[in-house]
């Protein structure tokens, strides 16, 4: 982990045991940034969503791939950054998880908390893999 005056950089193994350490990291980001606690706990769901998705669907489990992350505030907004090295994919193919035939499946909420929880979430491919931008006004 790196930090940069008002923004954090990691760069982790695609292994779900990194979720834990990511949002500690966050969590203390936030805390230094004076964020309330209702963005916490919206920012840190959608952020161990997203690095949940980079590890388990982006990068398959690959621990020779990793997922590069970055947290930022720019004014009073929130900028996240998390890259995985996987095939990508598209957004728009994904499944309504409110549709009545999708609602009982043991996954698939991810994006849409994401997107629930976040005031922006862009998805783009970038490089070998691809990258989520989520912003947050704080």
């Amino acid at each position: 982990m790196k930090t940069v005056e008002n923004k954090v950089t990691f760069d982790i193994p695609s292994s779900t045991d990194q979720i834990a350490k990511v949002i500690h990291s966050l969590e203390d980001f936030l805390a230094s940034q004076d964020c309330c606690s209702e963005a916490v706990c919206e920012v840190t769901l959608a952020v161990s969503e997203a690095v949940t998705n980079a590890i388990v669907h982006g990068n398959k489990k690959n621990a020779r791939r990793h997922v590069f992350l970055t947290f930022s505030i720019i004014g009073s907004k929130l900028r996240i950054l998390i890259e995985d090295q996987g095939t990508g994919f598209d957004e728009k193919q994904i499944p309504n998880p409110m549709a009545l035939q999708n609602r009982m499946k043991p996954s698939g909420r991810g994006i849409y908390l994401m997107q629930a929880l976040m005031d922006k979430v862009v998805f783009k491919r970038k490089g070998k893999g691809m990258q989520v931008e989520m912003i947050k006004q704080i």
